[in-house]
């Protein structure tokens, strides 16, 4: 894998610094998308939000 922008990530999937580095998942599937020619930027952006409301998602059960 490149080098990481946990950065990039964290604005793009409106995640936390610390949840973006804790989960190699988040990154590894966000640069899948990220990097796919097939893959259309609208289809890209609704990846990427879909990403984030899974992660959203199972923190809010983990944290109940």
């Amino acid at each position: 894998m490149q080098d990481v922008n946990v950065n990039e990530i964290a604005q793009k999937l409106d995640l936390t610094l610390e949840q973006v580095k804790a989960s190699d998942t988040v990154q590894n599937t966000y640069y899948e998308i990220k990097n796919n020619p097939d893959i259309s930027e609208s289809d890209k952006e609704t990846a990427y939000e879909e990403i984030s409301n899974i992660y959203k998602s199972l923190i809010q059960k983990n944290n109940q």
